[in-house]
């Protein structure tokens, strides 16, 4: 009895705390006019580091455009300048170069000005290989050509790339042809995607519910917001000199602006800005110049969020202190030992007397972003970290003990934070 009493007022009774900065990704940012790749946190639009992650011309990195990160976290850089994609281990040292450079393009499976690289739902690469107006396709864990997507008009000058969800369109940004064109898995393209002409469009991202297409206009100085089906200019906001734009951490529409060395961010829809991810001051910083095109990489927490919610935003039911299945498990809690936030189930726990003392042991899923710690108490009052010693803190398990033998009442409460 007294073990069920103790699981109850530990269900009532469970704590959570929020403490710090929240940080939700990391920002790879290449550098054109700098010449390197550049790493910042999102909480605090602060630099990892220096900031620096690849310097300029390692491996021959020279121009650098487009960043795609791997399964197994090593990261691919397009370099433009050398028509190379050239892939880094995850702290940023050389790991080789995955697609060799040819000359001028040729043979068919070599690049020209690499600038984007995307993968479809079905794990396939494909970059935009701009001096040869091609979207190529390549095995993505080995770097081997498995032939021409698309050849493009000539001088058309392919730019951003970007799948939807469903791997049943590729969307084009023409920098020179001044359009978007819509592509299906086959190759062939949609005539009723007809958008309104671009001036310069460089980089696109597709919002991550709805599908709306947002495209950078350098020239115009702009982000136009497009219907995914047909093409329609849906909504318009300034920028100075845009080339990349991507989503994420949650449902803003970040940007790199070139011509006032930032990584903004805007709603999508109102055009609204909000704070920047990368500030002018911190670029400089770091040494960055000429931000150009960039990869958001959200942390496992947001990932979580995605698979439950749709969305990395920190808010509504996927915030973290919510409960939306109403079961008394906040989603912090529900993430950190492994439960459905959508489906109400138990406390997670179990409670024991070991030699007269209070125990807890919980199975842990994640200790990715979550610190662990637990206080006990005579009389719901009172906590105390210090009361508690910890038995065991694994990737796997947290035990803790009261410091305190049960000669009368005596409560135990998880207490669970992020930095």
């Amino acid at each position: 009895m007294r073990a069920l009493q103790l699981f109850s007022v530990f269900q009532t009774a469970l704590l959570l705390s929020l403490t710090g900065a929240q940080v939700g990704a990391d920002l790879y940012v290449s550098g054109f006019s700098s010449g390197g790749v550049y790493r910042f946190q999102e909480g605090t639009g602060g630099p990892v580091g220096s900031g620096m992650f690849i310097a300029p011309g390692t491996a021959g990195l020279s121009q650098p455009h487009g960043i795609l990160m791997l399964a197994d976290r090593t990261l691919l850089v397009a370099s433009a300048g050398t028509d190379e994609i050239l892939r880094f281990h995850s702290d940023g040292s050389f790991h080789s170069k995955f697609i060799a450079n040819g000359v001028n393009g040729l043979p068919p499976g070599t690049l020209d000005y690499p600038v984007d690289l995307a993968v479809n739902p079905a794990g396939d690469l494909f970059v935009s290989s701009q001096l040869n107006d091609r979207i190529l396709r390549f095995n993505p864990q080995t770097g081997a050509f498995l032939g021409v997507f698309a050849q493009l008009d000539a001088g058309s000058a392919p730019s951003g790339i970007q799948w939807n969800a469903a791997g049943s369109a590729l969307y084009v940004s023409h920098r020179n042809g001044m359009t978007v064109s819509k592509w299906n898995s086959q190759g062939v393209q949609d005539p009723s995607f007809d958008p309104d002409p671009f001036q310069q469009p460089f980089g696109l991202a597709l919002h991550p519910v709805n599908g709306r297409v947002f495209v950078a206009d350098g020239s115009l100085n702009q982000i136009r917001g497009m219907d995914p089906g047909t093409g329609l200019t849906l909504s318009t906001a300034p920028s100075t000199f845009p080339v990349g734009v991507r989503f994420g951490p949650g449902e803003d529409l970040s940007v790199a602006v070139f011509g006032e060395n930032r990584i903004a961010r805007l709603d999508p829809f109102s055009g609204a800005a909000k704070p920047d991810l990368v500030s002018a001051a911190a670029a400089n910083a770091a040494g960055l110049q000429g931000p150009n095109f960039f990869l958001v990489v959200p942390d496992a927490l947001s990932l979580w969020r995605q698979q439950f919610f749709n969305t990395t935003s920190n808010s509504g039911a996927a915030a973290d202190l919510s409960d939306p299945d109403q079961d008394s498990l906040p989603n912090l809690l529900e993430y950190a030992v492994g439960t459905n936030p959508t489906q109400a189930g138990p406390v997670p726990g179990t409670f024991s007397t070991e030699n007269g003392f209070l125990t807890l042991t919980v199975s842990k899923a994640t200790d990715a972003g979550i610190q662990w710690g637990a206080e006990s108490s005579g009389a719901l009052a009172g906590w105390s970290q210090a009361g508690v010693t910890v038995l065991e803190n694994t990737p796997q398990t947290f035990k803790v003990r009261d410091n305190f033998p049960q000669d009368g009442r005596r409560f135990l409460r998880l207490k669970i934070s992020r930095p």
